[in-house]
């Protein structure tokens, strides 16, 4: 499955020792999704929307996530 181009930059310039092809699926879908809602909903504000996404994400995320949780550092764009 591959990212829109504009996600998938995004995500490789907020992740740290992880590269966008190599995070698993779940993951990566559930960043596009933060990142869709954050640019597509600007009327929600982002800590809300990085709250929802990390939630999701502790339920169907792999037991090592690496990018998610870097998002919540504060890291955005």
């Amino acid at each position: 499955m591959d990212l829109d181009p504009q996600y998938k930059e995004l995500i490789a310039k907020n992740t740290r020792n992880w590269e966008v092809d190599r995070l698993p699926l779940t993951d990566r879908v559930i960043l596009e999704m933060a990142i869709s809602e954050m640019i597509h909903f600007p009327n929600i504000p982002v800590k809300v929307t990085i709250n929802e996404y990390i939630e999701l994400s502790k339920d169907y995320s792999t037991p090592k996530k690496p990018s998610i949780y870097q998002w919540h550092s504060g890291r955005h764009f």
